[in-house]
């Protein structure tokens, strides 16, 4: 019997260090165990969105229509407009990338619509803790509820608001004055209501970030997403699912035959080996990456903020 409670003990410590290992390994030394990626994973979809929808806070959902244009066999909008793609962020301890998505993306289109004049690191933060149409802050979102925030409420400028909840792991407050003593709130970011667009065709998308910049993409993350080269086109292999995932599309291409997407993660510059952004497969719907795409465009008339 004691012998029998030695074997057990033994499985169980040796099950626990393996559930526990470090899966994914960043360029500056730190590790993120299967634990920690989960909790990284916040895209909750489908429920708020209808949410919405039922309790008319968005007239309509609308799918995006394709314009007239030819598209390039490849595009990178970092190459297209280089001052108005903004640098890789990191969502920390905290599973808001479905806010990171939403504010990033719209944060570019600003600029480019301006012609950069308008060239603002925007609030990820006031998107975690304000979007309160039944979500959950680090606890998980989805894109349409996010767009409509920021075009109902707005955002203030990250200096205003900046980002902690990637360190505390809480959604927080939310606010409506800055963090620093005697800097403005005003004015605030606004998207246009009526402009929030889904897609689910591979033309479309791509017509989208060609005309007007970068999209908002969620996916499902499978464990042999945690150490594949992103120097090479994801697609799913192996592995039990572990969660949706929000991310950044900014282009798309082929590399030896195969299609992809161009991805900027929020997962920090150190995560992978090409600064932050990966490749994943196009034209299949991998992981669902087709069928959960989202965008709106700014409204650039600056605005007083209606909290």
């Amino acid at each position: 019997m004691k012998k029998e409670c030695v074997v057990l003990l033994f499985v169980f410590v040796f099950v626990a260090l393996v559930s526990s290992e470090a899966v994914i390994k960043f360029k500056d030394g730190s590790t993120w165990t299967k634990e920690q990626v989960v909790e990284r994973l916040g895209y909750k979809p489908d429920v708020h969105s209808r949410f919405l929808l039922e309790e008319g806070l968005i007239p309509n959902l609308r799918k995006y229509q394709k314009s007239q244009l030819e598209l390039p066999t490849s595009f990178d909008a970092r190459v297209r407009w280089p001052k108005a793609i903004h640098p890789i962020r990191d969502q920390g301890n905290c599973g808001s990338c479905w806010a990171f998505g939403a504010t990033e993306s719209i944060a570019d289109r600003f600029t480019i619509f301006s012609n950069g004049t308008i060239n603002h690191k925007l609030s990820v933060q006031q998107t975690v803790s304000c979007v309160d149409f039944g979500l959950e802050g680090c606890g998980g979102g989805e894109p349409v509820s996010a767009f409509t925030y920021i075009s109902l409420f707005g955002l203030p400028l990250d200096s205003c608001v900046p980002y902690t909840s990637g360190k505390s792991g809480d959604t927080g407050s939310c606010l409506s004055r800055c963090i620093i003593p005697n800097q403005p709130f005003a004015p605030v970011f606004q998207s246009n209501l009526e402009s929030i667009r889904w897609h689910d065709e591979v033309s479309t998308i791509a017509d989208d970030i060609y005309n007007n910049g970068p999209v908002e993409a969620c996916f499902s993350v499978y464990e042999d997403f945690m150490t594949f080269n992103t120097s090479t086109v994801y697609s799913w292999k192996t592995g039990e699912y572990l969660g949706g995932h929000c991310i950044k599309l900014l282009g798309w291409g082929t590399l030896n035959g195969e299609q992809y997407w161009l991805a900027a993660n929020s997962w920090g510059p150190y995560w992978g080996n090409i600064g932050g952004y990966f490749m994943i497969k196009r034209g299949v719907n991998e992981c669902g990456i087709e069928g959960s795409v989202f965008s709106a465009t700014p409204n650039l008339a600056p605005k007083e903020p209606s909290l």
